[in-house]
Order: C-alpha cells, then structure tokens, then sequence
C-alpha cells in the first residue's frame, strides 16, 4: 500500500537556488530537492505531494501579496491531495521578517493553527477519508545576509530561529496529549536546526541552502518519515 505523504513549505521545500542578485531565480531539479531525494530514498511505498511557495508564513497576510499565508491555503491543499498519511510541516522563516513584528512564541502560535487544521481535516469535501498525521519541522536558521534590503527585513531573524525548535518542541509536547478528542494521529515532531544550519553557506541570501550541500540532509528526512508507520506507535521525539 502506498503512503502519501504532503510536504507543506516555504521557499526551502519549493528548491529556491540562491543567486548573488537575490531574485529572481529558478529551483532544484527533482533529483536535488530535499523532497525528490526523500522521494528516492523512501522508495516506490511512498508517494510525495509537494505543496510550496516562495515567502509562505504560517498564519499571517503579508501586506503586499495576499497568497502567502499559509493557514488561508492548507485546508484546501489538503481536501484536493486526500488521501493522506503524513503532513510534514516547515514553516517559519518568513515569519520572522521584521515588519511582521512576530516573536519566537507567536510563530508557533500561527504553526499551532496549521496543526490543528490538519488534524480536523477528516472527510475533506465529501470523503471518508481520516485525518493525517502531522510532522512539525523547524526550519534550519538563517545564515549572513549581505544585502541591505534582506539586512533590515530579516534583522533579528537568526535570534528567532534559534528559538523557534524550541517553541516548536513545546507545540508538539502540548498537543500530543490532546489529539485523541480529535481522533487524529499523533503529532511527530522532527527538530533538524543543528544539521540543516550546517547545509547554508553565505550567499548574498544565504536564507537557502547550498544545493550540493542541501543534498546531504535528505538522509534525516529519509528518518523523519520511515519512522511513521501507521501500524506503529509513533515517538514523541524524533531528534
């Protein structure tokens, strides 16, 4: 039986390849996205929905393009691509932009919101389908940014970064223990901001990983998913 598993991202699921000019640019071929390789090393059993766009946040309008806010989108991502097994999760980034004024806390308030509407997903439009399984993913933090304008719309970002795992970490260990008056599968939190760090270099937007580099991460990913199972109890931390 084959498990469909959506990724649901910002600009690092989409495959962004940073250029010195910062934009505009073009993405990863499938081979070198993080989700092509996952797709790869998973094997045939597994079927990868890719769901990304460029400057996506969690739950907030971003004041010049309507279509970035996450929470606006996911329901329908998700009626249109059941069924599914597994939802994975990374956003944040975008976020942290400054004029967002957001905090480390509030950001995973908005992620908090994606969680819950995966969860209460069951039946899509007119299925009988149940609702997926939900891995949170904290996205890997920002390396040094050259370009004045990325300078002042990303400042203090990095700071918030480094402190959203741990926001995200707590997310996931308050609502565990509440997804069963849901009766959805349990929350499968996935911490990677030691390693992924370690795949950005700076560039003029270092906001993206090196694509020779990116490539090496797709084992903890591999991971991440082959450790669900739905026959399986899934563990609380996967680190």
């Amino acid at each position: 039986m084959t498990r469909r598993i959506l990724c649901f991202g910002d600009s690092l699921t989409w495959g962004w390849i940073a250029v010195p000019e910062g934009a505009p640019t073009t993405r990863f071929s499938l081979s070198r996205a993080w989700t092509g390789v996952m797709a790869l090393k998973l094997g045939p059993d597994y079927e990868i929905v890719e769901e990304a766009l460029n400057a996506r946040t969690t739950s907030i309008d971003d004041p010049v393009d309507p279509r970035l806010n996450g929470s606006a989108y996911l329901p329908v991502a998700l009626a249109s691509h059941f069924p599914l097994d597994l939802v994975i999760i990374m956003l944040g980034t975008n976020d942290t932009k400054s004029y967002y004024r957001r905090t480390s806390y509030e950001i995973a308030v908005g992620m908090s919101k994606l969680v819950c509407q995966v969860l209460t997903s069951a039946g899509g439009l007119g299925t009988v389908y149940p609702a997926p399984r939900v891995l949170v993913v904290a996205p890997p933090p920002l390396g040094p940014l050259t370009d004045p304008w990325l300078q002042e719309m990303f400042d203090c970002a990095r700071e918030k970064m480094l402190e959203l795992a741990k926001q995200y970490r707590a997310l996931a260990g308050f609502m565990k223990g509440r997804t069963r008056k849901w009766q959805a599968a349990t929350i499968c939190p996935l911490f990677l901001p030691g390693p992924m760090q370690a795949q950005c270099r700076p560039t003029r937007d270092s906001s993206r990983g090196d694509a020779s580099r990116r490539r090496r991460g797709p084992g903890n990913w591999q991971f991440g998913a082959k450790a669900w199972h739905p026959l399986e109890r899934t563990p609380s931390r996967l680190i």
